[in-house]
């Protein structure tokens, strides 16, 4: 079954200061193909949202390949919505709310 995937409004923050570093850093080509690498792996937690690492208070970590970022994530079963809740540098401590 397919899940619907809900971006907080700090994981859009997230994307919106990945992105802009990006542009600062590499140039806007290399930074809106970072962009679309990052929201391409996470598009594929409508369909395999249990293709992550669980942590503690029910969140999930998932690793965002061949970049330096993780998406913290929680799984409503009961409403099949994934809750993408933060988008961190993966140098970044996870807040202890999402451990």
């Amino acid at each position: 079954m397919n899940y619907i995937v809900l971006y907080s409004p700090e994981a859009e923050q997230d994307l919106i200061e990945i992105l802009a570093y990006g542009i600062e850093r590499w140039g806007e080509q290399l930074a809106e193909e970072m962009y679309v690498k990052i929201t391409g792996q996470l598009e594929t937690l409508y369909f395999f949202p249990y293709r992550t690492k669980a942590r503690r208070f029910n969140t999930r970590e998932k690793l965002i390949l061949d970049t330096p970022y993780r998406a913290i994530i929680l799984i409503d079963e009961n409403k099949k919505q994934v809750f993408i809740l933060r988008i961190l540098h993966t140098s970044k401590h996870i807040d202890e709310r999402y451990k």
